[in-house]
């Protein structure tokens, strides 16, 4: 490579450089200090509001309209702009609430999440190594998970503990089945089976 070429490929890795450095229209006049509004609009900057960078989002001053400081340059890697932006509003729509269970339509009469907490054991039957299911004698894991479903309601009254079995009904495997296929799907008594083990219990299966 000669002197002239090498100084023609400097010059024209100058200029991209300095056409990536140039601020996009949404970007000028924003200042550094512009903030993004719940809307996704730009606003100025609020002098009674602090900053979020990555570091600590948690040094936000929240006041009674939840102002928060969001600087207008935010990304995500991974995410284009507008979707950095739609991020943003969501996580400023959360923070108007935070109260759990989240604020949302009413529950359908008989629904159990999320005003229930479920308690599942897994497994299945026919494996030691694949879950509780197959480590114990189906008596002695069902008083376990008696106990576990006691130690929750304990640790929290106020909210229902509903027990289950989750049982695994295909298992992958090394060689292919009948229909060619790496898996091995349990047999409908099996699967009875599992569900007359909830059952005694009034306990979910899936």
């Amino acid at each position: 490579m000669n002197r002239t070429t090498t100084i023609v490929l400097l010059a024209l890795a100058a200029g991209c450089a300095t056409n990536d450095a140039k601020p996009t229209p949404a970007d000028q006049g924003s200042g550094s200090g512009g903030v993004v509004s719940m809307a996704g609009a730009q606003t100025p900057p609020a002098a009674d509001t602090t900053p979020i960078n990555g570091a600590s989002s948690t040094a936000a001053t929240l006041s009674d309209s939840l102002k928060v400081s969001i600087p207008l340059g935010i990304s995500v890697k991974g995410r284009s702009r507008k979707d950095s932006l739609a991020l943003v509003s969501a996580i400023r729509a959360g923070m108007k609430d935070t109260r759990w269970p989240v604020k949302g339509p009413a529950l359908l009469p008989g629904s159990l999440l999320p005003s229930s907490r479920i308690v599942a054991y897994y497994g299945t039957p026919l494996s030691k190594k694949m879950g509780i299911l197959g480590e114990l004698p189906p008596n002695e894991m069902l008083a376990k998970l008696d106990r576990t479903v006691q130690e929750w309601q304990k640790a929290d009254p106020s909210t229902r503990v509903i027990p289950a079995l989750h049982f695994i009904a295909v298992v992958a495997q090394g060689a292919p089945g009948r229909d060619g296929k790496y898996k091995l799907r349990m047999t409908d008594s099996l699967v009875e089976r599992v569900y007359n083990m909830a059952r005694s219990k009034n306990a979910l299966t899936f």
